[in-house]
């Protein structure tokens, strides 16, 4: 749908129109009014539901949205999520059924959509702290992790043990990634415009975009 949402640095969320550049709706309070400034960091639309997502806090408040058919209004579902602190980053698997979430940690954790529960963690699986966490597009089962350790990890939430399909090392700390539309490739980018495309199937680099570098360590590529 031509929708678009955001989120705020005092905690609010925002659904406006590409086309028409119309506010649609928008929440009054801070989703964590007890902490205040808490920034909305991690934002993810639902690929079933379309008018819904889920938002959360730097500092681990989750909470998901719908926007309502018939009047601009945001409400709010019954989901009782445990905090996960220091947010940065969620994630909506395929069918809706689970929330992926990484932050200032080295460990990712999954949480049931429905009821709000821890369904998986995945403690220290970086040397550094995880920028970004995305399910795949396609299974609801694959999810990739970039880390300032420089390195991109393939995970299957199937296999018993907290092991990579595989890794992918870059010469610059990594900032986000991300899949494919159909999931043949995965895109990251790292410090001082490094970007790389990977083979999703194995890691295999398949293309380095050529990007001047400026030599600035703040130059968070994404």
């Amino acid at each position: 749908q031509d929708l678009i949402v955001f989120g705020t640095i005092d905690g609010q969320v925002a659904v406006s129109t590409l086309a028409r550049n119309e506010l649609l709706a928008q929440t009054t309070a801070s989703m964590a009014r007890r902490h205040r400034p808490d920034p909305v960091l991690g934002l993810g639309w639902f690929r079933q539901h379309p008018r819904c997502f889920v938002a959360g806090t730097s500092r681990g408040f989750l909470k998901i949205f719908s926007l309502a058919e018939d009047r601009g209004e945001l409400q709010t579902a019954d989901v009782p999520f445990n905090q996960f602190g220091n947010l940065t980053s969620v994630s909506i698997n395929c069918t809706d059924r689970l929330l992926l979430t990484s932050g200032y940690t080295n460990s990712a954790v999954i949480f049931d959509a429905e009821t709000g529960k821890e369904a998986r963690s995945f403690p220290n699986i970086h040397a550094g702290h995880i920028n970004i966490s995305r399910f795949a597009n396609t299974s609801p089962h694959v999810f990739a992790t970039s880390s300032f350790d420089r390195t991109v990890k393939t995970w299957d939430i199937r296999t018993p043990r907290d092991r990579p399909l595989y890794q992918c090392n870059s010469t610059e700390g990594l900032v986000m990634c991300t899949f494919c539309p159909n999931d043949c490739y995965i895109l990251a980018s790292a410090v001082d415009n490094e970007v790389t495309q990977y083979l999703a199937v194995d890691g295999r680099e398949q293309l380095r975009l050529r990007i001047d570098k400026t030599g600035r360590p703040e130059n968070f590529t994404r």
